[in-house]
């Protein structure tokens, strides 16, 4: 069995689709494996929660709100990276 790791980051939502799951940030902070994707401060990135089993909760987010997001480096065809947790800070 292969092991992915895990990558994370936090940062303001610019744009939200609760009906896709899909949301975008931009990154005020990522965990250093994110960095080693491209994933840093001052980057802008998109993330597809259709995985998340609580992806409802994604109703109650705002742009503005701040985030923090738990991801893989695999991408949907769109180039949103695969996430499965997004929790308010």
């Amino acid at each position: 069995m292969a092991f992915s790791p895990v990558y994370s980051c936090e940062g303001k939502v610019t744009s939200i689709d609760s009906s896709s799951a899909l949301v975008t940030l931009a990154v005020d902070s990522s965990s250093p494996n994110a960095q080693d994707i491209g994933i840093a401060s001052d980057t802008t990135c998109t993330f597809d929660l259709t995985a998340w089993t609580m992806r409802e909760n994604l109703s109650t987010y705002n742009v503005g709100d701040s985030i923090d997001v738990w991801f893989s480096e695999f991408t949907t065809d769109e180039g949103a990276y695969e996430a499965w947790c997004a929790q308010p800070l």
